[in-house]
């Protein structure tokens, strides 16, 4: 049995998230950003949707779209997931040198909240035009951009919640995940911004 089929079943969000990492500890640096650990990396995401929203349970799919399923205030909900970074970037040899490159200069705080609005447009545009997709589909964003904060900063947080209050041609709602704060649409995400506490999954 392959080590990512144990996601493929009805798991409660806790230990699909400390499986997860248990899983992630033994994989070299190098290898994290692999196609073959895609799912792992898809596992995390779902995993701290589901614990950011109160799913009870969540699941991996074998055969995608959908990339997994949660389920949510008594339905299950098909979630499609994505990863946005910077046009150019390559996150997969970031892995393996350590290093991240970035290959936008940003010298001016404006300018990084245009490129950050800019980032997310992109994704969900090429999402709508890809793909068929449920109507009930959510579309989960790991952003993978901007510097590490305890807090996020209020323009940031204004940049990521606008787009995630937006409605999509293809969604029915649209989440998106930045460092431990999942924003969305307050019929997914309470409040519209939810903080993750990591330590509730930690062993």
């Amino acid at each position: 049995m392959n080590e990512n089929s144990w996601f493929y079943q009805w798991r409660k969000p806790t230990e699909f998230l400390q499986r997860r990492t248990e899983l992630s500890q033994e994989v070299d640096d190098a290898d994290h950003r692999t196609q073959g650990n895609k799912w792992s990396r898809e596992a995390w995401v779902l995993g701290l949707f589901a614990v950011a929203t109160g799913a009870t349970d969540l699941r991996l799919m074998k055969n995608d779209p959908p990339d997994g399923q949660v389920q949510l205030a008594g339905r299950v909900v098909p979630i499609e997931i994505v990863e946005a970074f910077e046009e150019g970037r390559q996150p997969d040899k970031e892995f393996k040198t350590g290093q991240r490159k970035h290959l936008v200069t940003i010298t001016e705080q404006d300018h990084e909240l245009r490129l950050i609005k800019c980032t997310i447009e992109r994704t969900i545009r090429k999402k709508e035009e890809r793909g068929n997709y449920s109507n009930e589909t959510v579309l989960v964003i790991y952003l993978n951009m901007g510097n590490d904060t305890r807090i996020p900063p209020s323009d940031v947080s204004e940049v990521v919640r606008a787009k995630s209050d937006q409605p999509s041609s293809k969604f029915d709602a649209i989440c998106i995940l930045w460092r431990n704060w999942l924003f969305g649409p307050k019929h997914i995400v309470k409040d519209g911004r939810v903080t993750i506490d990591l330590r509730l999954i930690e062993d």
